[in-house]
């Protein structure tokens, strides 16, 4: 994944024709301009299976939401901490995802999402 103008993009180099895939726009289905609407961004390659997971921190007055795409499925989960947000994949990996206007207010509270676990509720953590 690499940044263009005003978004993320994906290269896909196993096609005879390299192909661009515009991450916000096409995979979030959101209008969002890169960086400045968005807290965070990240993916993840499960170590086996090859499936992969892009996440995304909105920025917006009235949308802080995390959305995180889940390759295996093609669908987007959409998830609403009020306090930064950490994301726990199968794997062992991880993903921080703050809020970006609690970044001072706030600094060490965060919701604990498990993907991929379906019916596992979320945790606050705080120190």
């Amino acid at each position: 994944m690499t940044s263009g103008v005003n978004d993320l993009l994906i290269l896909d180099l196993n096609r005879q024709t390299p192909v661009f895939t515009r991450v916000i726009k096409d995979i979030f289905n959101l209008d969002l301009d890169y960086p400045d609407e968005a807290a965070a961004w990240g993916s993840v390659i499960a170590e086996s299976g090859g499936n992969y997971h892009l996440a995304l921190r909105a920025n917006l007055p009235g949308d802080q939401n995390l959305y995180v795409y889940h390759s295996e499925t093609g669908e987007v989960e959409i998830l609403h901490p009020e306090v930064h947000g950490y994301l726990i994949f199968p794997d062992g990996q991880s993903l921080e995802m703050p809020r970006f206007s609690f970044a001072h207010k706030y600094p060490d509270v965060y919701e604990i999402f498990w993907i991929d676990q379906p019916g596992k509720e979320s945790r606050t953590l705080s120190p």
